[in-house]
């Protein structure tokens, strides 16, 4: 059983996002990732439950819209579809709006825990990450 132990994915970069509307109110987020997988079998990530904050505001949970496959034994990019509540993000945007316009910066964090699961037997992952991005960055700034 020891020679069946899990490593740690590794989290190499976040390479770039695209945020966009759902036909049901959501808003979609991709996170493209760069993600070292040492392990000498594929991990399969299908559920999570993370708390979005938007500058500080609360701005609901994210879900994970389709599972996503960790090759083994790679380091790949791999697309993470989120998905969420868009009068949440646009309550969100509007209480932090002040701070956002005078910083010209907005901060997303996103914190709780993804699951994924290996030969049927699944491992909780802490995630609390924080990014900051410029206004600029999201096309929203002034040129």
């Amino acid at each position: 059983m020891s020679s069946c132990s899990v490593q740690d994915v590794d989290l190499v970069k976040v390479g770039g996002y695209n945020v966009g509307r759902t036909d049901e109110g959501k808003i979609r987020l991709t996170l493209t990732m760069t993600l070292n997988n040492p392990n000498n079998f594929s991990i399969k990530v299908k559920k999570t439950d993370l708390d979005l904050s938007i500058s500080g505001s609360e701005a609901g949970k994210i879900e994970l819209e389709d599972k996503v496959i960790i090759l083994k034994k790679s380091e790949s990019d791999y697309d993470f579809v989120l998905l969420a509540d868009s009068k949440e993000v646009s309550r969100a945007i509007v209480q932090a709006g002040i701070g956002i316009a005078l910083s010209g910066k907005v901060t997303l964090r996103v914190k709780g825990w993804i699951k994924g699961k290996v030969f049927g037997i699944g491992k909780k992952l802490d995630i609390d990450e924080k990014q900051t991005l410029s206004l600029k960055d999201l096309g929203m700034g002034n040129n």
